[in-house]
């Protein structure tokens, strides 16, 4: 099926959050990004979001501004044929040309792609049928930052709210107190029951301070540590000399498949890593040396999120709870319709064809 872009649309949007958030030094109050509008000679819009995050990407906005208008003068007026679709090649198999787009250009390029195949049958429609539209409810684990908390108290009501909405799974944040804080204030949450513990020390612990940490948490249902070590070679070292479940994140970022990995957790950030098929290449890695995937977000917006979602029914991913804790700290949206948070910490993302931009965050078209 031959399909040609007619028009490539692209707006600016600007979200707030509902507090400020530090990544990895940065201070953010608002998620800022870029949606593109690829539109076809059948009249269709296929979305997809360039948003890179301060502290996690290397470019920035107006490097996706940039790129996307080459991708304009590129794209329009080509034809793509549909039967060239590909998981595991860059662009889906579709493009071949555009190896120069960074990693959020390529993800919203193979979200737009994506969102494509879908419609015109390349891909099946997956979800559920309830009143005659499609949902995908996506597992997600809970999210606290303990040193932006106030309190231990303020931790323990976010972790009870956590366990209220039926989440199996609550990552927390470490690394960033002295040990014993993060310590007294983990046990302090063993009791209350439920969910299992993800604890993220972002790489900031030494070898000694994580043998202390793990020591000091014997007997806590702990479901995985991610990127406890700046060395990943002593983090796979300290795994056989006491063994704990790993799961890696950044190692991933700028890595080429045929790196290999004793990880038993693969957490993948499909903006971050350069798109769809990237993705889709660790994930058959994963699947094949029997990993656990975890897809994880980046602060970003419901249409990222719904992307997600198919791509976590399509490869069967929901045995875990997903890394997608960041959208709800979004405090709008760029969609009109909002995806809901029903009971057990699942994600209902809105049904593709009822998909409608909220323009009240979109600045002016360019």
């Amino acid at each position: 099926m031959k399909i040609v872009i007619r028009e490539l649309r692209i707006w600016p949007f600007e979200l707030p959050l509902t507090r400020r958030v530090v990544v990895s030094g940065h201070s953010l109050q608002q998620r800022a990004g870029l949606i593109l509008g690829l539109i076809d000679d059948k009249g269709a819009i296929h979305y997809g979001e360039a948003a890179p995050l301060p502290g996690v990407h290397s470019e920035n906005i107006e490097c996706c501004r940039s790129e996307a208008l080459v991708l304009r003068s590129r794209l329009v007026g080509r034809s793509l044929s549909l039967d060239d679709f590909s998981w595991d090649l860059n662009h889906l198999g579709l493009i071949d040309d555009l190896g120069f787009l960074s990693p959020a250009s390529s993800f919203a390029l193979e979200q737009a792609l994506l969102s494509m195949a879908i419609r015109y049958g390349r891909l099946p429609q997956l979800g559920e049928k309830s009143h005659g539209v499609a949902s995908i409810p996506v597992p997600c684990a809970g999210l606290i930052d303990v040193a932006s908390r106030p309190s231990l108290e303020a931790v323990a009501h976010e972790y009870n709210s956590y366990l209220k909405l039926g989440a199996r799974s609550v990552k927390f944040k470490v690394g960033h107190l002295p040990l014993i804080s993060d310590i007294e204030g983990l046990l302090a949450l063993r009791d209350r029951g439920g969910a299992r513990f993800r604890l993220d020390a972002g790489r900031k612990l030494s070898a000694q301070a994580f043998r202390e940490l793990r020591a000091g948490l014997r007997g806590l249902d702990i479901e995985f540590f991610e990127e406890p070590l700046g060395d990943f070679a002593l983090s796979e070292t300290e795994a056989v000399r006491d063994p704990y479940p790993l799961a890696l994140d950044e190692w991933f970022w700028d890595r080429d498949i045929d790196h290999d990995t004793t990880a038993s957790f693969y957490v993948l950030k499909p903006s971050r890593l350069g798109g769809i098929s990237r993705t889709v290449r660790w994930i058959h890695r994963a699947q094949q040396k029997g990993a656990q995937i975890i897809l994880s977000s980046c602060y970003d917006t419901g249409l990222a999120m719904m992307t997600y979602a198919y791509l976590c029914e399509y490869f069967h991913l929901g045995s875990h709870d997903m890394g997608l804790g960041t959208y709800p700290m979004l405090a709008q949206d760029v969609l009109e319709h909002r995806l809901c948070l029903a009971p057990g910490m699942n994600f209902i993302p809105v049904p593709d064809e009822d998909l409608i931009l909220n323009k009240r965050v979109l600045g002016s078209e360019f």
